[in-house]
């Protein structure tokens, strides 16, 4: 009687066991020993079994949407200009703050030479104002612009870029102009230490910024616009939108500073004015 109670006794037990095997077996499988021997909880993974795009190192592996930062760094122990450097970076929710804006850009007539002044003009207008507004820019050369020059000024700008060549008639004597007179003027401005007397170039800027460059057809499109030139400097912040100041206010034109003219630079406009 003894041996069969032991019996009957170890049948339960297998019973029992075989019972609670099955019980805890799909939890076991959902166990995946991890690289340090702990126990990772897989059972919420996304199966990948099926996907055919799931190749290779990291397959499977879902990230959050890419967003682009900006982060500024300074160039040498004493350096002027500050690189923007964009970098991808991942991100489960990046907004930008909505800021409210107009239909402007800037314009900038340049040369390919000015690259480098222009990028530290450009990287202190982007600093101190442009990098919440992201408006775009507009640059203008009576020569075409170098590929390196066109990739150096968008790799440091957060809005748009347009690169325009001016027409060669917005940039050359008009047919009435007696062009003989014209380099005997500047031949005799010359002689006399007159600023900018002897530069043709310099009069052919005058004349296009006086009346033709809001004619350019990459202008079109905009209703303000802000002048800047290459090599200028910003001291502060400019912690509000003067197009926005401008349009909301009625004003036409403003500026922020004046200088002294030249008499001898045009002597009939003292006559006239």
């Amino acid at each position: 009687m003894l041996n069969i109670k032991w019996r009957l006794v170890a049948i339960i037990a297998s019973i029992v066991l075989l019972v609670h095997f099955l019980w805890l077996s799909p939890y076991l499988e959902s166990q995946q020993p991890s690289q340090d021997g702990n126990l990772l909880d897989d059972t919420n993974a996304p199966n990948h079994e099926n996907n055919d795009n799931d190749t290779g190192k990291g397959a499977g592996i879902i990230h959050p949407p890419a967003v682009t930062v900006t982060v500024t760094r300074e160039t040498g122990a004493a350096a002027t200009i500050t690189e923007i450097v964009k970098e991808t970076v991942y991100a489960a929710d990046v907004k930008e703050p909505v800021v409210e804006r107009t239909n402007a850009a800037f314009v900038i007539l340049t040369r390919n030479k000015e690259l480098d002044s222009l990028r530290e003009t450009l990287a202190q207008l982007e600093s101190r104002f442009n990098h919440r507004y992201h408006y775009p820019y507009v640059f203008l050369n009576n020569e075409p612009f170098s590929d390196k020059f066109k990739e150096k000024i968008a790799d440091i700008v957060s809005g748009e870029c347009h690169f325009g060549l001016i027409p060669t008639e917005h940039w050359s004597y008009p047919d009435y102009i007696n062009q003989t007179r014209a380099s005997e003027a500047r031949k005799d401005m010359a002689e006399r230490k007159i600023i900018y007397g002897g530069s043709e170039s310099y009069r052919h800027m005058c004349r296009y910024e006086s009346g033709f460059f809001f004619r350019h057809p990459l202008m079109d499109k905009f209703k303000w616009y802000w002048r800047v030139e290459p090599g200028v400097k910003f001291a502060c912040d400019i912690d509000y939108d003067p197009f926005l100041f401008m349009e909301k206010n009625n004003k036409k034109y403003g500026f922020t500073i004046s200088i002294k003219e030249y008499i001898l630079t045009i002597p009939t406009l003292w006559d006239t004015t």
